[in-house]
């Protein structure tokens, strides 16, 4: 059941809305990776992942949660910096594979 309701929390986040404007909220999110509740740190990554390359700015902040204690929310980070793709983020995470 677990699985069932983040996999749907998961395509919530992803689902294009067209209504967000990465220039606006790309700095919201990149706020909300600093937050002390991990459950706000894994959707906030998450949702930058799926602003793709418009969310270069946050590269440097999803690299420190690479070594997040939270395992979900260092996946989603990853899974972050996957979609990103520029080469600072494929530089972080070919570190955080070593």
């Amino acid at each position: 059941m677990k699985t069932l309701v983040r996999l749907l929390i998961v395509l919530v986040l992803l689902a294009p809305c067209g209504c967000s404007d990465p220039k606006i909220e790309v700095p919201k999110l990149i706020k909300q990776l600093n937050s002390s509740d991990s459950s706000i740190r894994n959707s906030a990554a998450m949702k930058l992942g799926s602003y793709g390359s418009d969310a270069e700015a946050a590269v440097r902040p999803l690299a420190r949660l690479l070594g997040d204690e939270n395992g979900g929310v260092r996946s989603s980070a990853a899974f972050a910096l996957r979609k990103i793709d520029t080469p600072e983020a494929r530089r972080a995470l070919e570190k955080y594979k070593k």
